[in-house]
């Protein structure tokens, strides 16, 4: 995660995920909840796919919404877009993808271990 710093008037790191894969999409930062969101998944689980939500000062993982593995969730680099009851929604190439988190049952995260994240400053 990358901040402007506009006193030295660059980019300064925040934190990486190294062991975050990102998936086709453009990430969606939500200032109102401080969080930036991909579409992606663990390093250390291939083949399950997620919507994840990082905190965006720590890099902390603070939501995570299970989407599948199949092509169906693959965002071919669209923008994930959110509802104000909290419901995401983005393109893929078979159309569009609406999760509605109001319906979702809540279940213990998939990280191994929760928060991990790599602070650069």
């Amino acid at each position: 995660m990358l901040r402007w710093n506009a006193e030295q008037d660059c980019w300064q790191a925040l934190w990486q995920r190294a062991d975050i894969g990102t998936v086709a999409t453009v990430p969606m930062i939500s200032g109102g909840n401080g969080m930036v969101i991909v579409n992606g998944g663990f390093v250390s689980r291939p083949g399950e796919l997620y919507h994840l939500g990082f905190d965006l000062d720590r890099g902390e993982l603070v939501m995570s919404i299970a989407s599948g593995s199949d092509p169906l969730f693959n965002g071919a680099f669209t923008g994930i877009k959110c509802y104000r009851s909290g419901a995401l929604m983005y393109t893929t190439v078979l159309g569009l993808v609406r999760f509605d988190v109001a319906r979702m049952q809540a279940v213990d995260s998939p990280e191994a271990r929760f928060p991990r994240s790599t602070d650069t400053r």
